[in-house]
């Protein structure tokens, strides 16, 4: 399936968005894409110079910011399975395994929170990703464990991310944004939902709706 939006070359970005780019390869996780050719869903986004001037500087530094990588890696794979982006769940699998996500922990995500073998602030994470899914809310239990452990400014924080990568997973989603050739695809995990809705590098036409494990979450399921 090939792209909706063509990627626009850096060669013919304007100034500004040069600018913008430049300055965002300063933080963390697109500084390590440096020696890199620029990722596909940049050169859609700078289709539209002011959308890349506004995103790009947002994108990177929630990226970046305050939660611990591994933890920021688990809540945006669980994201790009519940969006069914097969570009960031590939991108990401190779994000979290540098953060230390084990490979059982990857396979394990699609299962979502209440799978055996989580601690209580990872099904926590989880949880809170599936929760802004279904009802753009965190339950009253999750609020309270994440702001134990991380303080209500993180929590602010992680609802920022959560937001920030479910915007970007649709983008990516809508606009059929292909695979970077120099990145390994990854197909969600034998035993997932997913596994028959992918047959390409991109990403599909029409998502099916996002099936949570067990429909139950051990944590944060009354509203707030």
């Amino acid at each position: 399936m090939s792209a909706r939006i063509e990627p626009l070359p850096p060669q013919r970005w304007s100034e500004a968005a040069r600018r913008t780019y430049a300055e965002a390869m300063k933080t963390p996780v697109l500084g390590e894409l440096s020696d890199r050719p620029t990722l596909a869903v940049v050169s859609t986004l700078a289709t539209n110079d002011w959308l890349f001037d506004v995103s790009m500087p947002f994108l990177a530094s929630i990226s970046g910011g305050r939660i611990p990588a591994r933890e920021r890696e688990l809540m945006v794979l669980r994201i790009a399975y519940l969006a069914r982006s097969q570009y960031m769940w590939s991108h990401h699998c190779a994000l979290a395994a540098d953060a230390g996500v084990a490979a059982d922990e990857i396979d394990r995500i699609v299962r979502g929170p209440r799978a055996p073998g989580w601690s209580a602030d990872d099904a926590a994470l989880l949880a809170a990703v599936d929760e802004l899914h279904e009802r753009a809310e965190l339950g009253a239990s999750t609020w309270r464990h994440l702001a134990t452990r991380f303080g209500e400014p993180q929590v602010l924080e992680l609802l920022c991310l959560a937001g920030a990568f479910r915007m970007l997973a649709s983008v990516l989603t809508s606009c059929r944004v292909e695979l970077d050739g120099w990145r390994e695809p990854r197909p969600f995990p034998a035993g997932s939902d997913a596994d028959e809705d992918h047959d390409h590098h991109g990403d599909q036409d029409q998502p099916e709706e996002a099936q949570v494990a067990d429909g139950v979450h051990p944590i944060g399921n009354a509203p707030g």
